[in-house]
């Protein structure tokens, strides 16, 4: 029994390292191009023909365009809910990961992938981006974040199942 617990324990740690990758390399892909504007060289010259995630969420103000296509003047909360919710779920997702080997480390990363794979998937203002790379790239990420998840929490199942009897048994009086 102690060999199937540690063993567990071992993936489990594997598991939270590489949950932490996929979060980030999924942030990273919000530095790719996302919206894609053809019509932006006929405006005016040296205005931008695309815009990433992040670019976007931090300078949404500098995108004539992206006001045109999404037809508001000013960043509305409902257009980047997906992203604010996304990025947060992930901060606290690496840091639990990189702290913390409970089965509760699981939470953020999987409202992360969850939320993440349904807004990118429903969101009106996530269905506008029209650079595929990205946005495919995003959405594997995200389904690995969730497979990656759902195995951590099983291995963390076992590893609980298989833990001493002594394990629980109160610290010794002084």
């Amino acid at each position: 029994m102690a060999e199937k617990r540690e063993q567990a324990l071992k993936i489990c740690k594997l598991l939270r390292l590489v949950l932490i990758i996929l979060m980030v390399l999924t942030l990273l892909t919000w530095l790719l191009p996302y919206f894609t504007y053809p019509w932006a060289n006929y405006i005016k010259k040296g205005v931008k023909d695309s815009t990433s995630l992040f670019g976007y969420l931090l300078m949404p103000t500098n995108f004539l365009q992206m006001e045109k296509l999404l037809d508001v003047k000013y960043v509305n909360l409902s257009n980047i809910h997906v992203l604010i919710v996304m990025f947060f779920a992930a901060v606290f997702g690496i840091l639990m990961c990189w702290k913390k080997k409970s089965i509760w480390v699981n939470l953020f990363p999987l409202i992360f992938g969850i939320y993440g794979l349904i807004g990118y998937l429903k969101s009106p203002f996530m269905l506008l981006g029209n650079h595929p790379l990205a946005r495919i790239l995003a959405i594997i990420f995200l389904v690995l974040v969730i497979i990656v998840c759902i195995v951590n929490i099983i291995f963390h199942i076992v590893e609980i199942k298989n833990r001493d009897d002594e394990y629980y048994l109160p610290a010794s009086e002084f």
